[in-house]
């Protein structure tokens, strides 16, 4: 079983080394740089990125591990059991339902998670709170995932609103390169640590809820610490 967290640590490195192409061409002394904003830039779309993808790796792990060591689907959270009865119901395919016999339920759950993941169609389409909340919703019945998001200095509104603000700001950049406000170093060590301990909360508060689930923990936990 993938560790999301290992996943989300390897596909950071790209990041890292573009912090290191800035200070290789640029130094490490305080101070505006000239010529190298684009490096700032592209740090920001692949923090953002790597968040993205650490969210569909967290959400489609704890949903696979939870689907494996589930022998009935009624160890499944309730809420999941009724959004995949509302899914067979609007499936046009009338015979859809002998699907369920034996260990057919655990392929509906499958095509389930398929579908809220699907990109453009899915859920999950941009990864701000409200989208990762739903999302963790629809899979493991984990709603407001985003209401653990805090530490010492970060309260749950202002964690929301800093991931909304880099988010918005990767697709300022994506959409208007040249028009999207300057974004400095300092930005990018700043969205790379304060991703990296929503991550970090994120996987532990998930790992905890499929534990309560079925007994087993996915992953195993971490610490902010651990990434120092």
């Amino acid at each position: 079983m993938s560790d999301p967290i290992e996943l989300f640590i390897d596909n950071s490195k790209e990041v890292k080394a573009l912090i290191a192409i800035h200070e290789e061409k640029t130094g490490k002394n305080p101070g505006r740089r000239s010529g190298v904003e684009i490096l700032n830039k592209s740090g920001i779309v692949l923090l953002t990125a790597c968040w993205e993808a650490f969210i569909e790796d967290a959400a489609s792990t704890a949903f696979r591990f939870m689907l494996e060591e589930s022998a009935d689907p009624k160890q499944l959270p309730k809420g999941v059991l009724k959004r995949v009865a509302a899914y067979v119901k609007k499936d046009v395919n009338e015979l859809r339902v002998w699907d369920l016999s034996r260990d057919g339920w655990k392929q509906v759950l499958r095509d389930y998670r398929d579908e809220i993941l699907r990109p453009q169609i899915g859920i999950f389409n941009s990864p701000k709170a409200g989208n990762v909340d739903r999302l963790f919703d629809a899979l493991l019945d984990l709603p407001e995932l985003s209401k653990n998001w805090h530490w010492q200095g970060m309260g749950v509104e202002a964690a929301r609103t800093r991931l909304k603000d880099y988010v918005e700001l990767r697709g300022a950049i994506a959409h208007r390169v040249k028009a999207s406000r300057s974004v400095y170093k300092g930005n990018v060590s700043d969205y790379a640590e304060f991703i990296t301990r929503l991550a970090v909360r994120s996987a532990n508060v998930v790992r905890k809820h499929v534990s309560s689930l079925v007994r087993k923990y996915p992953w195993e936990a971490y610490h902010i610490g651990s990434f120092r």
